[in-house]
């Protein structure tokens, strides 16, 4: 993906061209119901469970994902990402005993 971001920067094609911001898990809430869950990192573990990496879309719910018959909602500290278009995804992945997340931004 890198290497298309690139092309299309290089290109002046920033229709398809992503801007990619690693977030710390001290950045991240999630909710719950409307109320924050104070384990956040062992939720996410959870969620991945035996996958790597999972993509998670900006909905109109927010960047929403279920477990179970559960429904949680990633919110950002730093980002308002109700802009499904201008924030289309994020993604998590395992890191060692961490976790990497990325926040997917459209080039403007």
């Amino acid at each position: 993906m890198g290497i298309i971001n690139n092309l299309n920067s290089f290109f002046g094609n920033y229709e398809d061209t992503f801007y990619i911001e690693k977030i710390s898990i001290d950045e991240i809430s999630i909710s719950k119901n409307g109320k924050v869950i104070p384990d956040t990192s062992d939720l996410l573990h959870d969620f991945l469970y035996d996958h790597e990496e999972k993509t998670i879309w900006n909905t109109k719910e927010g960047f929403a994902f279920h477990m179970a018959d559960d429904c949680y909602v990633i919110d950002f500290d730093d980002y308002i990402t109700t802009n499904a278009y201008l924030y289309p995804k994020m993604t998590i992945s395992k890191k060692g005993i961490g976790l990497d997340i990325k926040l997917f931004m459209k080039h403007d």
